[in-house]
């Protein structure tokens, strides 16, 4: 003990490094978003993914804004029929949250996202010109698991692409954008139904869907496994 005591400064608290001066709430915000949208920006992988995503969500959300009145007017069924439908889409989903991981690892992401886009696109068509009940459920439990393939695909790769102090910004930059389009996608969606048809938003929908699917997959092709 009398040793100890001899020491130098071991009992003087260890020197701190000035505080940084403070900023206010929006500021520290604003310097975030400016950072998340920075990085989004220059990742090539991430960016093309949320552009994507935005289109999906948009032409998804303009079809299904008007599901109800294809129940009731194209498939000649009662609305009651609309929560079977939903349920047998939802089954769509959890069958690919089962085997989705599986098929991800088989096919790599790019392909995995190429074939999740191209089966909506299809669906969609096969919607837009059926009037059967029993294919239209088909397509939508397709549909509704293609759905979860391309975002189960998009989650892991923003999981292991975007470094750890970035990956909530960024995440919910993707997010904003995809629950944006989605909202300005069911007006849409409405508008076009009021103008032409019922049908018109799942036919019009497909293309783009396709196309930007196919666009992804093109400039990512030979991009390592994410």
């Amino acid at each position: 003990m009398l040793l100890l005591l001899t020491l130098p400064s071991v009992f003087h608290p260890a020197p701190r490094e000035p505080a940084p001066a403070p900023t206010s709430r929006a500021a520290s915000l604003r310097e975030d978003l400016v950072e998340g949208i920075r990085w989004l920006g220059h990742h090539r992988d991430i960016r093309d993914l949320t552009i994507a995503v935005g289109v999906i969500s948009a032409m998804d959300a303009a079809w299904f804004a008007v599901f109800v009145l294809y129940v009731v007017e194209i498939l000649h069924q009662r609305p009651a029929l609309y929560g079977v439908l939903l349920a047998v889409a939802a089954l769509g989903g959890i069958a690919t949250g089962a085997a989705g991981t599986r098929l991800t690892r088989r096919l790599g992401p790019w392909p995995s996202l190429l074939l999740a886009g191209l089966t909506m696109a299809a669906t969609q068509t096969t919607l837009g010109f059926t009037s059967n009940v029993i294919i239209a459920a088909v397509m939508l439990f397709a549909s509704s698991g293609a759905f979860a393939l391309f975002n189960m695909t998009a989650a892991t790769m923003q999981q292991r692409l975007i470094p750890a102090g970035l990956l909530g910004r960024v995440t919910s930059l993707y997010g904003t954008v995809a629950g944006g389009t989605e909202a300005l996608g069911a007006i849409g969606g409405g508008v076009l139904a009021a103008a032409a048809g019922i049908r018109a938003p799942m036919l019009a929908g497909a293309v783009p869907i396709a196309a930007v699917s196919i666009v992804l997959a093109w400039r990512h092709r030979r991009s390592a496994p994410a």
